[in-house]
């Protein structure tokens, strides 16, 4: 269910249904519940101020800029 999910919530993003900044937050809520790094840096590890993990972090600040967010790095 959460494959078809991330697949409706990423068509709905193209179609300009959901906004960048909710898009990249379920995308990596998805990605964090299934144990799988997080692509945008949203998530945090529960009962810390830990970013949980993120995949590719050295592109991380590419990946928010291509969807008009703020680096989280500088």
């Amino acid at each position: 269910m959460r494959a078809n999910l991330g697949q409706m919530i990423k068509a709905a993003n193209g179609r300009g249904e959901i906004r960048n900044e909710k898009f990249v937050w379920l995308v990596d809520r998805i990605l964090v519940k299934q144990g799988n790094p997080q692509l945008y840096g949203t998530e945090f590890e529960y009962g810390s101020n830990k970013v949980a993990p993120i995949d590719d972090p050295k592109n991380l600040n590419a990946r928010r800029k291509k969807m008009g967010l703020p680096p989280v790095y500088p």
